[in-house]
């Protein structure tokens, strides 16, 4: 659970949250009228906020990346575990963020800064964490080509992206083919790694296609490599294999002696 979400300025007002359903609305004045829309009073950039202290990328565009934000840090207090705990990423140092807590558990230990005074992980360290105590991710399965991680799951439950909501099964339109299928698997509790395996012998089969194009068109740079050159190649090094393999099976002459 998601306890609060604040910042180290001011002006930006704390967002508490309770138990149950909780619902983000920008209210109106009864100097409101007709014209005075509820666009525009940070409701994506609360989400924003999460994701970044939530291991997302650093801000290239967005609310985030507004330059009167500089200096600014955000702290999201919430549950891993059983455990709650604190995290703190600056838009100003984002490869790292400081973490106040419980993490005896953690899959990864956080390491002690004398200079900021705090205990840091990195944030590629910090989103093992997240995978293993939120969604039960093996530490180091994140690292699998075309597997589960944190951040591919989580934004299943904090939608912002254009198209969040067209379908369950994408969080966002250009979402590629196999991280919805690798996703979706996990979050079922089925095996994604069918999934994962397929998109990995698509990729090989769209490489030796590539191959096979610039064989063609000569962009290996050897203009006598051909496919005829190749195959002629495949039966000559297929016959010294079939003589090294009948060299191999010759009977033994020194087995034929009968010991005296």
């Amino acid at each position: 659970m998601i306890h609060s979400i604040r910042a180290n300025d001011p002006r930006f007002k704390t967002v508490t949250l309770h138990g149950g359903l909780n619902v983000v609305l920008a209210d109106t004045t009864e100097r409101s009228s007709s014209h005075d829309t509820r666009n525009g009073v940070g409701k994506t950039l609360l989400m924003e906020v999460l994701h970044f202290c939530l291991g997302g990328s650093s801000p290239r565009t967005g609310g985030l990346a507004s330059p009167q934000l500089t200096g600014w840090a955000f702290t999201v207090e919430l549950d891993l575990g059983e455990e709650r705990c604190q995290v703190t990423r600056s838009l100003g140092m984002p490869q790292t963020v400081e973490v106040v807590g419980d993490f005896a558990s953690w899959p990864v230990e956080p390491s002690w800064d004398p200079e900021l005074s705090s205990f840091r992980l990195t944030n590629d360290e910090w989103k093992t964490v997240l995978g293993r105590e939120l969604f039960d991710l093996v530490h180091g399965s994140d690292g699998v080509r075309f597997g589960p991680s944190f951040r591919l799951l989580f934004p299943y439950f904090a939608r912002v992206k254009t198209g969040a909501y067209e379908t369950p099964f994408k969080y966002f339109s250009a979402q590629r083919e196999w991280q919805k299928q690798v996703a979706v698997a996990s979050l079922l509790d089925l095996s994604w790694e069918h999934a994962a395996r397929f998109q990995e012998l698509k990729d090989q089969r769209e490489a030796l296609r590539n191959y096979k194009r610039g064989i063609e068109q000569g962009a290996l740079g050897d203009t006598q490599l051909t496919l005829g050159r190749l195959r002629t190649n495949r039966v000559g090094i297929r016959k010294q294999i079939e003589s090294l393999e009948a060299q191999l099976t010759w009977p033994d002459p020194l087995r034929s002696v009968r010991p005296v």
